[in-house]
């Protein structure tokens, strides 16, 4: 995991000056736990995100902890946030089109060299 990914947890709290020990008064949840979804070692749970949200003012989601992202999205700036949002659906939807345009190719590729074959 990257950036926003794992480190999104850890960057909230570094943003906030806080400790592991702080952040665990504060919500209740064991200074362990943070450290592991920090780390990316384990998963956000529903109590979890409830917890980390209310005392960061932010919604955070298991989307938001395991989502990679190429760059830092600065979570003080919402509209970077959505229009980095709508360019991974763009991407995903490019990548889906790449594989069927590749399967096509390879079947033209297949279809010529059948041809070949029979013309020899």
């Amino acid at each position: 995991m990257e950036t926003l990914g794992c480190n999104y947890l850890k960057k909230l709290r570094e943003n906030k000056k806080m400790t592991l020990n702080q952040v665990s008064a504060a919500t209740g949840l064991s200074i362990a736990l943070i450290s592991k979804l920090e780390r990316g070692k384990t998963s956000l749970t529903k109590e979890s995100s409830k917890a980390l949200s209310k005392f960061y003012g932010i919604a955070i989601t298991p989307a938001k902890i395991i989502t990679k992202y190429e760059n830092e999205v600065p979570v003080a700036v919402p509209k970077i946030r959505i229009v980095n949002t709508k360019l991974r659906i763009e991407n995903k939807a490019l990548l889906k089109e790449n594989e069927i345009l590749k399967s096509k190719l390879n079947s033209i590729y297949k279809f010529i060299a059948k041809l070949k074959d029979e013309c020899k």
